[in-house]
């Protein structure tokens, strides 16, 4: 798991759209990514869809 935390929407979009990039170029680096306020949350795609859920229920009550 990684959380990144941005100053802004802008740069918090453009390291989404790399990391997004590479890891579906990439499938062993595939991963879940959460986005709330100014924050990108990155979970392991061997979590499965509900616990992935379960991490963006709590990065969305921050």
């Amino acid at each position: 798991m990684t959380v990144e935390v941005f100053a802004s929407t802008e740069d918090l979009e453009n390291r989404r759209k790399y990391v997004e990039s590479v890891t579906k170029a990439m499938s062993p680096l595939a991963e879940y990514q959460y986005v709330h306020k100014n924050a990108l949350l990155r979970l392991n795609h061997k979590l499965t869809p509900q616990q992935a859920a379960e991490y963006e229920k709590v990065l969305k009550s921050l």
